[in-house]
């Protein structure tokens, strides 16, 4: 079982409480997977969660995880578990298999391609339910922090209030990395979640924003 850490930053408000894109047979896949699945992997794999109290209360926001493996997905839903819905962009291949199609369709998934920056932002925008987008826009090979995905800053900068919620993950590799079919079993995952900020915060230009998003990710991933 993990163990909460506190860092040092509180966010106070309401908990979020957002409208979603989904169905509602989409609404009750997600829940099992949040209330059956995510926690049984938490419960083999996550170890500590430092910063939750950094989750904003309310409003839509960004998640911008680095990615370590496949077990990344259902951990970031545990540990925003309490945020109603998360909406995560997804390669184009898995929409290409009819069973995955079902799922990711009817709960609300945007397909990475050409217009997915603009469907993440109509629903940022509209307040319905915060998206992640690992930052970067696939998952690491070595370990270590790869370029960060342009979209990033493509829909940081159209919403320059929004903000963008890194996430660090570590030991996700070490469990699964790429290439390996199963899991190891043993292996414990850390994450390690930053206060907000957006690219009004942070100004510059769209790679220094993102040259700044990168230096948090790796700090929060040492």
């Amino acid at each position: 079982m993990y163990k909460k850490e506190e860092s040092q930053t509180f966010v106070s408000g309401k908990r979020v409480e957002t409208q979603s894109n989904f169905t509602l047979v989409g609404r009750i896949y997600y829940s099992v997977l949040k209330n059956f699945f995510a926690r049984i992997f938490a419960w083999i794999w996550l170890c500590k969660v430092k910063g939750e109290e950094n989750i904003p209360k309310e409003g839509a926001f960004l998640i911008a995880p680095n990615h370590q493996s496949y077990l990344d997905f259902l951990l970031i839903i545990f540990v925003f578990r309490k945020s109603i819905n998360l909406t995560f962009f997804i390669k184009k291949p898995y929409f290409n298999k009819l069973i995955w199609k079902h799922f990711l369709v009817q709960m609300g998934q945007i397909m990475a391609d050409r217009r997915s920056i603009g469907k993440a932002i109509s629903l940022l925008r509209d307040g319905q339910a915060p998206v992640v987008l690992f930052a970067e826009g696939t998952r690491t090979s070595t370990g270590e922090i790869g370029e960060l995905n342009r979209s990033l800053a493509v829909i940081a900068e159209k919403i320059p209030d929004l903000k963008i919620i890194p996430v660090g993950i570590v030991g996700a590799f070490e469990a699964w990395p790429a290439g390996q079919k199963f899991p190891r079993l043993g292996k414990k995952i850390k994450i390690s979640i930053a206060k907000g900020v957006s690219f009004a915060d942070i100004g510059g230009d769209k790679a220094y924003f993102l040259g700044k998003i990168k230096r948090g990710l790796t700090s929060l991933a040492e």
